[in-house]
């Protein structure tokens, strides 16, 4: 017997679109890994430069 969870919808649920991490403890307990290896994974920095070079 298979139990089909929906795990990407809760794991997008605990995760913050400003790159805090709403509930560590939680995500820390579901994916066996350090907050800073899952922010890591989950959020990443990157810098665009726009037409006039500035960042």
């Amino acid at each position: 017997m298979f139990v089909l969870i929906p795990t990407e919808i809760i794991v997008n649920r605990l995760l913050d679109r400003k790159g805090k991490l709403l509930y560590p403890d939680k995500l820390e307990s579901f994916f066996g890994l350090p907050k800073e290896k899952i922010q890591k994974m989950f959020y990443q920095e990157h810098q665009e430069q726009n037409l006039f070079g500035d960042e």
